[in-house]
């Protein structure tokens, strides 16, 4: 029998991904030998011994849930878990907000914050009426976590980037954000960071907030609303979700994509959630249905292990105290990492101005170094930030803090630029 030519594989020609530069970064860190490497990358919170952090509530109801001999691993019901849902609509809008005692809110569970982004995505694209026969366009801040233009462009909507951050001040630049805002069409959607804004750590004042919810109402644009640090800010989960609570009730169109991994520690069990104010209950069962649909096509069922846990610290009065402190613990911890940083610094009179590490908020810092800072931090002293210049106070220890203190001094000596 002869030979026959094999046809070429239908993948030969794949092109190579570009990865995000703390991709990248991460496998270098893993590869580096050196025993006094800092991370400075991750997300995640990381006890001072520089080991993931459990926080005490979640070990109680993973604990209770391991005593219950009628849990179980059966499917969630499409639309999520809804002692989760609950939770979570009124740990964002409060338990007394006239959407909740009106019966507004449609909500669905979803995949962790990337889930929750992207299903809003999907739903806005499907049913917004000023997306019908237009291109999708979001605007967000031209510094923001890099996966929010990842995801929707897998949507096929478009990105477009507002000014935010102020290099010259290391803080909010409050005017040029909110007349670009202004300068929008009409009934743009925006997605606005709620609290501990990422990376940048520079959030608006409440005064800001509420100037910037006039504009929303007189230009009608839609607000998409990213919580995923809630208390991690104030410390007090309520005093963080203020911005989602002022939003609904100046009665500002809205979705809500919001996520429990930072404040319950559940980042690997990927425990997200998708919630859009309904004008009346009719309509909110209409969204329901649609949300139904959606998460049918797109996930069939969401992880119930995460979910359970925080129906679990929800319900449970005494575990949901331990909650409330373990959220402090972590906005107190966070707080202090800055502050001794900045201490640090200043012991060793590294020349600059360190007073925006303690102004700026939450996980992150933007640092704004220059590449070639980046990587002298990176080859000589083993400090590995983000590309952005985003330095992770969640990711680090008093042992790294001394590190980087001295690193930073390092580099500013040796007048890299």
């Amino acid at each position: 029998m002869g030979s026959t030519e094999i046809d070429n594989h239908p993948f030969e020609g794949i092109v190579e991904g570009q990865l995000e530069t703390g991709s990248i970064l991460q496998d270098l860190f893993v590869k580096d030998p050196h025993p006094d490497k800092v991370n400075l990358l991750r997300g995640a919170y990381q006890a001072d011994v520089g080991t993931p952090f459990v926080p005490p509530s979640t070990i109680l109801a993973r604990e209770k849930l391991f005593r219950d001999s009628s849990w179980h691993h059966d499917y969630l019901f499409f639309l999520g878990a809804q002692g989760l849902l609950k939770a979570g609509e009124e740990l964002f809008f409060g338990p007394q907000s006239s959407a909740i005692t009106s019966q507004l809110v449609a909500s669905m569970q979803a995949v962790g914050a990337t889930g929750a982004i992207h299903m809003g995505g999907r739903f806005l694209k499907d049913h917004y009426p000023a997306w019908k026969g237009s291109d999708h366009k979001i605007y967000l801040s031209k510094d923001t976590w890099v996966n929010h233009r990842n995801v929707f462009r897998t949507l096929d909507i478009q990105p477009i980037e507002l000014p935010y951050y102020d290099p010259s001040t290391k803080s909010l630049n409050w005017t040029a954000f909110k007349d670009s805002i202004a300068s929008l069409p009409t009934q743009s959607v925006v997605l606005l960071q709620t609290a501990a804004h990422n990376p940048t750590g520079c959030d608006p004042t409440p005064e800001q907030w509420k100037e910037l919810i006039q504009i929303f109402l007189a230009r009608r644009h839609f607000a998409f609303l990213d919580a995923a640090y809630l208390g991690l800010v104030s410390g007090d989960p309520d005093v963080d979700a203020n911005t989602i609570r002022l939003f609904e009730a100046a009665g500002v169109p809205l979705l809500l994509a919001g996520t429990f991994g930072k404040s319950f520690g559940l980042y690997g069990e990927r425990v997200g959630m998708l919630s859009v104010i309904a004008p009346s209950p009719e309509i909110k069962a209409r969204m329901q249905k649609q949300m139904t649909l959606l998460a049918r096509s797109e996930t069939g069922s969401s992880p119930a292990f995460g979910a359970r846990i925080v129906e679990t610290v929800w319900g449970d009065e005494a575990i949901k105290k331990v909650w409330i402190k373990d959220v402090k613990g972590i906005a107190d911890e966070l707080r202090r990492r800055r502050q001794t940083l900045k201490d640090e610094l200043a012991r060793l009179g590294t020349p600059g101005k360190w007073d925006f590490l303690t102004q700026q908020v939450g996980m992150f810092s933007y640092l704004d170094f220059t590449p070639t800072q980046l990587e002298f931090l990176r080859t000589e002293n083993h400090l590995y930030l983000d590309g952005n210049t985003r330095l992770s106070f969640a990711a680090i220890n008093n042992d790294g803090i001394t590190l980087v203190a001295r690193g930073i001094d390092n580099m500013i000596r040796n007048k890299v630029e």
